[in-house]
């Protein structure tokens, strides 16, 4: 659930930056706890589809109370 409301977070940020998940090029993922990576990649191919961001993946660096986090680079593509 906290992976998934981080990733609802990340799409209110971009909607408001007037782009959406299709626009992603990059992601930054942090996932606390090595043995969550398998179930934060399934929830990750919900929301992003090929071809997929760019993307780097780190582990057991969070501490505290954070599971996850993840931030992108987006580009907003004129018409």
């Amino acid at each position: 659930e906290e992976m998934r409301r981080s990733i609802e977070n990340l799409r209110a940020v971009l909607k408001a930056a007037g782009c959406d998940l299709r626009d992603v090029v990059q992601t930054r993922n942090y996932v606390d706890d090595p043995v969550d990576v398998p179930a934060f990649n399934r929830l990750y191919r919900e929301y992003f589809s090929a071809p997929f961001p760019a993307r780097t993946t780190l582990t057991g660096c969070l501490g505290g109370t954070l599971r996850y986090e993840i931030d992108c680079v987006a580009v907003i593509r004129s018409d």
